[in-house]
């Protein structure tokens, strides 16, 4: 059976560094994701709300969410690596609800796989 509990305000167990409970659930990252490249393969290495990452192209990965957002309205954040002295641009593509593509250019033109990725998404779940 279900439980339910209903409470305004949380804090650590001494009681102190209170924060309210809107604001855990309206402020805090929906969906995150850091992962790395080896061979050409992405790899989830840890995430949140994160069913699976799928490589459809050089420099191209889909995020499936375990739990959709509500709309395309939300906000995704993104960073990647490259080895070596070249770092790789991002562009993300909210293509539904349900799924996050991100592309990585070198030099902003020439797709190309990161050595690593992160993102972090913020916006209402469904």
């Amino acid at each position: 059976m279900a439980s339910e509990l209903r409470v305004n305000t949380l804090k650590d167990a001494a009681g102190n560094n209170s924060i309210a409970t809107s604001f855990v659930a309206g402020g805090s990252a929906k969906s995150f994701i850091t992962g790395t490249y080896s061979g050409g393969t992405p790899s989830n290495n840890k995430s949140l709300n994160v069913a699976s990452i799928v490589d459809t192209a050089t420099g191209r990965v889909t995020v499936n969410f375990s739990s959709a957002f509500d709309s395309v309205n939300y906000a995704p954040l993104s960073n990647t690596h490259q080895s070596g002295n070249i770092d790789a641009s991002q562009n993300l593509i909210r293509n539904s609800a349900s799924q996050l593509e991100m592309r990585f250019a070198e030099g902003g033109t020439t797709e190309t796989d990161p050595s690593s990725f992160y993102s972090a998404t913020h916006g209402d779940l469904a």
